[in-house]
């Protein structure tokens, strides 16, 4: 079920069942653990296409926001990508470490909340 979902969704279920008081209370480890193996597999899907495994590079981040986030990348400057990275890659080494890129994920999931408020 939770492997068809796209990553807007996916991030979704995740801050509700973390972060909701009466989700976080029912027992949905096995949800939460195939959400999480999920973000981690798709991570790994662009990470490992080019260069290090471990870190994605410039090319391998504009392909997963081309592909996953498609109506955020309509009409951006062809340096957007380069400059949203630098923005999020916080040891400065020009690629996203699996934290950095989760941090952009949550940082994505609660503009999008602030968004619909």
């Amino acid at each position: 079920m939770v492997a068809c979902l796209d990553i807007k969704l996916r991030l979704v279920v995740i801050f509700c069942l973390f972060c909701s008081p009466v989700l976080s209370q029912i027992n949905t480890m096995s949800l939460k653990d195939t959400v999480i193996a999920d973000i981690f597999k798709n991570y790994d899907k662009y990470a490992t296409l080019e260069g290090k495994e471990d870190a994605m590079s410039v090319t391998e981040f504009t392909l997963f926001l081309k592909e996953n986030f498609p109506i955020f990348m309509e009409g951006k400057k062809p340096d957007a990508v380069e400059r949203l990275l630098a923005s999020i890659d916080d040891d400065r080494d020009g690629e996203l470490s699996f934290r950095e890129h989760g941090n952009f994920l949550m940082h994505y999931l609660v503009a999008l909340g602030n968004k619909n408020m």
